[in-house]
């Protein structure tokens, strides 16, 4: 597997990771209110993909949580790298 390929797909898996933990967390109802109020779909329909949305986003969550582990890490030793006092090994 190319060495490219593995990062991209690294990084990729971390970045949705992130991005539905984060999307998770936010408040939501308002959103979910105007749709809603909206009365395009019944309360059911509007439940029910309620719950698909975050089902998905707790599985997108969960199958990034290695890759978004090893990136944290990566980081966290570039940056220690970085900002390591010259001339101290």
């Amino acid at each position: 597997m190319p060495y490219r390929y593995v990062v991209k797909h690294l990084i990729s898996r971390a970045l949705g990771s992130y991005m539905a933990s984060g999307l998770r967390r936010l408040s939501q109802d308002a959103f979910w209110e105007r749709l809603e109020a909206a009365k395009y779909l019944s309360p059911e329909q509007m439940q029910k993909i309620r719950q698909d949305v975050e089902a998905s986003l707790l599985e997108s969550e969960a199958k990034g949580i290695n890759e978004r582990e090893l990136l944290e890490e990566l980081v966290r030793e570039a940056l220690v790298q970085l900002l390591k006092p010259k001339g101290k090994e």
